[in-house]
């Protein structure tokens, strides 16, 4: 039966309405006539630029005669522009124009690969435009080498409003060219294709939106003038003159996979969609590659199939190579059991046939059916356990002595599992005579911990995840409802989790708690001056000594003793809260006693300073006249005293230095010598002692002189008389006077 997905198209155009697309496999492609069948896709590609990859899937019509285009994406101009790619019985070529000029091979770069006739029959074609000389042609994913052509240096040009990309129709050198034959899934890339990528992408849809996609046209649509551009772009062209839809023999699935090898000695490839799985082995004729694909639809032509005996998938497979001649091998299975299978050569064949699977001929399409009476064999509903170790599945009874297969390749009546998963039993010689059934072995939640209860200072997020890579079906279920794996914590308080299955459930809670305690608070007081001793004792307020303690002597205990000055600091830290403080201690010792000398009577006076301490530091002075200097200059007779003091106490001392004087009236004028023996010598004070002493007679003659007088002089032999005398020193300078010498008998 045919299946045809009907979808809403055409709303790019004035008549809008509704179109069929047969989306099996390749669906349907368009033959042109080679008159005048073209599609025109309109002004779409005037910003395009290198690199550029096309992909088309193409069968040429023997009957050409020349070369015949697939693309252009300039037509309509003689100046040579855009990118083109064309075909003919020799060849495959690609050319792209810089629209400086035509018919003239300086306006444009080519590459041509040659090869055997490359008409009558399917091929894939894809072109990598990289640049002048970096140029690619690959044949069914092959790269074919080829030659350049042409020799601009400027870049390709696309931007040419009047001109349009068309397929089948080419306009060159003053010559119009039609393509005869079918084209399918034409692709436009932006970007270079690699050689996996063209492998990769060749024999499978597109969903549109892969990278670099700027045009897909899979042409099929049933009906219509339109065929519609399913990249993103939606870039719908029109068929022009009478294009034919056709069902398409490109070989394209929904998933293929591939193998180029270097030799097909010992190797193989093999498809696995879902449990159906083809293998193609026994490769002959040396084939470049094999590509094998899967359809997840039922076909669009089913004849041979007859109703209920056959579904989707169906697979195919398609030799890469331009030889004749390719056989290989192919084998179904479903469930990892041989089925039979119907066979097409590809999607345009309408009817479905019994054929061997063994030196099948370049390429093939195979649909699985049922092939035999198939027994009504049941294993039941499937089964969910809960924490069971190993469950036992059992034949029907009804078949008791027949052969059985079961998936694990167990030939027994019954197995015993311990695994989740499917089983199937296979009973008698058909492969359809079988059921399977499901195990699943379920386990309650296993237990878990949020961790432990925490008492806290400040709370740091958290993130609450006791899973590492849980079972799929625990379903969670936190404190606030949230149905998430973990939970990100930033507040105190209560959290639980229950995780439960179909099994069973499991919850824990964690309560995070904050540290409630009083403020620390350190003051180890004022500085302190320590006078007179040589220890003091430094210790913690009240209430703190029962908190964490640690001195900057490292002592941890509350209170310490130290005999140094100095800063001393303390930290105290209870379970969350701390404090510090630091005090200054400063041992001192009073002022010393001291003296600034004693006092003196001097004649001449000399600067001096006075000094009342050796080691002045901390101390402070205050002098009679209020300097506060250590020391103090002395210039000048007089009474000088200083204060020393500290925050110990106060000393002082005071000196007073006087000049010398001498007292004429004690000087004496009269001298009795050898009366009584009571003045006899001319006596002065002491400190006139040392003097010279020159006594004069009236006539003002020297009578005595003494340059160091000692009290000794009693007149000598002079008379008595009147006399005149001078007293002269260094301290009181000159003193002038007269003296009575009296004799006595």
């Amino acid at each position: 039966m045919n299946k045809y997905l009907v979808v809403l198209c055409g709303l790019f155009y004035s008549l809008a309405g509704l179109c069929q697309t047969d989306n099996a496999g390749s669906g349907r492609a368009i033959r042109f006539d080679g008159i005048d069948d073209y599609v025109d896709l309109g002004n779409i590609y005037d910003n395009l630029a290198l690199p550029v990859t096309l992909s088309v899937w193409v069968y040429t019509d023997p009957s050409i005669s020349t070369l015949v285009p697939i693309f252009d994406s300039q037509d309509g101009s003689p100046v040579y522009n855009g990118v083109a790619l064309v075909t003919s019985h020799q060849h495959v070529g690609m050319t792209y124009g810089d629209g400086l000029g035509g018919n003239n091979p300086a306006y444009r770069r080519s590459k041509a690969a040659l090869m055997n006739d490359p008409t009558g029959k399917w091929m894939n074609v894809a072109v990598v435009f990289k640049g002048k000389t970096n140029m690619d042609i690959y044949v069914n994913g092959v790269n074919m080498g080829g030659s350049y052509e042409g020799y601009s240096d400027a870049p390709m040009h696309s931007n040419s409003p009047s001109e349009v990309a068309k397929l089948g129709y080419w306009f060159s050198n003053g010559t119009y060219y039609r393509f005869k034959g079918i084209m399918d899934e034409f692709r436009v890339w932006n970007r270079a294709l690699s050689e996996t990528e063209i492998r990769d992408t060749m024999c499978k849809k597109l969903q549109g939106n892969e990278t670099g996609l700027i045009g897909y046209w899979n042409f099929d649509e049933t009906t219509g003038s339109t065929v519609f551009d399913k990249s993103s772009n939606g870039f719908n062209g029109a068929l022009i003159g009478s294009p034919e839809r056709v069902y398409s023999s490109a070989p394209i699935g929904d998933v293929s996979t591939y193998l180029y090898p270097g030799s097909w000695t010992g190797n193989s490839v093999t498809l696995t969609y879902g449990t159906d799985r083809l293998k193609v082995s026994n490769v002959l004729g040396s084939p470049s590659g094999i590509q094998v694909y899967a359809v997840n639809s039922l076909p669009s032509q089913t004849g041979g199939l007859a109703a209920g005996e056959y579904d989707k998938p169906y697979m195919g497979v398609f030799a890469a190579t331009m030889n004749s001649g390719v056989t290989f091998d192919a084998a179904y299975a479903d469930n990892n059991i041989a089925v039979c299978a119907k066979q097409r050569t590809d999607n345009s064949v309408d009817t479905w046939i019994n054929q061997s699977l063994t030196g099948i001929l370049q390429r093939t399409e195979l649909m699985k059916y049922q092939c035999c009476v198939a027994l009504d064999v049941d294993l039941g509903a499937d089964h969910s356990l809960c924490d069971n170790s190993s469950y036992t599945l059992q034949a029907p009874a009804q078949f008791s002595g027949m052969d059985f297969l079961w998936s694990t390749g167990a030939t027994t009546s019954s197995i015993t599992v311990s695994t989740s998963g499917e089983y199937w039993l296979k009973v008698g010689d058909c492969n359809l005579s079988r059921d399977t059934v499901a195990v699943d072995f379920q386990h309650s939640p296993s237990s878990f911990s949020l961790g432990q209860d925490e008492n806290l200072c400040t709370m740091n997020a958290r993130f609450l995840n006791p899973f590492t890579a849980p079972p799929a079906d625990y379903d969670f279920t936190w404190q606030d409802g949230s149905k998430n794996q973990g939970m990100l914590v930033n507040n105190f308080g209560k959290y639980w989790l229950k995780v439960k299955n179909s099994c069973g459930s499991f919850s824990d809670t964690v309560t995070f708690s904050k540290i409630s305690e009083p403020t620390i608070n350190v003051d180890l007081g004022i500085d302190k001056q320590i006078c007179g001793q040589t220890n003091t004792t430094l210790s913690l307020p009240a209430g703190l000594a029962n908190k964490t303690t640690l001195w900057s002597t490292g002592s941890t205990l509350p209170s310490i003793v130290v005999t140094a000055s100095g800063n001393y600091s303390v930290k105290v830290s209870g379970a969350c809260e701390s404090d510090a403080d630091t005090i200054a201690v400063s041992f001192m010792q009073p002022p010393p006693v001291f003296s600034l000398g004693d006092d003196e009577v001097i004649c001449n006076f000399k600067p001096r300073k006075l000094s009342p301490l050796k080691a002045p530091a901390g101390f402070q002075f205050e002098w009679q006249d209020g300097s506060i200097d250590s020391t103090f200059a002395v210039r000048d007779f007089g009474e000088y005293w200083v204060k020393v003091s500290n925050a110990c106490g106060t000393t002082s001392d005071k000196i007073k230095i006087s000049k010398l004087t001498v007292d004429i009236d004690k000087i004496p004028n009269v001298i009795t010598p050898g009366n009584d023996m009571l003045n006899e010598n001319f006596v002065v004070e002491a400190n006139l002692l040392g003097s010279r002493f020159t006594v004069f007679n009236r006539w003002g003659e020297r009578v005595y002189d003494n340059i160091n007088y000692q009290n000794n002089w009693n007149g000598g032999a002079l008379p008595s008389g009147v006399y005149f005398y001078i007293l002269k020193n260094d301290c009181v300078g000159q003193v002038k006077g007269h003296i009575t010498l009296v004799k006595g008998d």
